[in-house]
């Protein structure tokens, strides 16, 4: 048994706080968050998924994995300036 309540399946780990309930956490995920007792209140999707009180689609689910939490809880950042742009234009 899991110690993440959104953890399903044996064979093939689904997460369930990611719409579909396809995602399959990767394997840094189920060490850290998924499988300790207690873990999975510090696992970044959950903290999203309880914060907005909803689950999660796939596409906020991987923003996670490259941006982190940070970049769903506050919000859409200023576009980055481009390569080569001037800061005074």
């Amino acid at each position: 048994m899991s110690a993440c309540p959104y953890l399903r399946g044996q064979k093939w780990s689904c997460c369930q706080a990611v719409e579909g309930g396809s995602v399959v956490p990767t394997l840094h995920e189920r060490e850290r968050y998924c499988r300790d007792g207690g873990a999975h209140r510090r696992c970044p999707t959950f903290v999203v998924m309880t914060t907005r009180g909803r689950l999660l689609t796939e596409g906020e689910h991987f923003a996670l994995l490259c941006e982190g939490p940070e970049a769903l809880l506050e919000g859409p950042r200023p576009a980055a300036p481009r390569p080569g742009a001037s800061a005074s234009a």
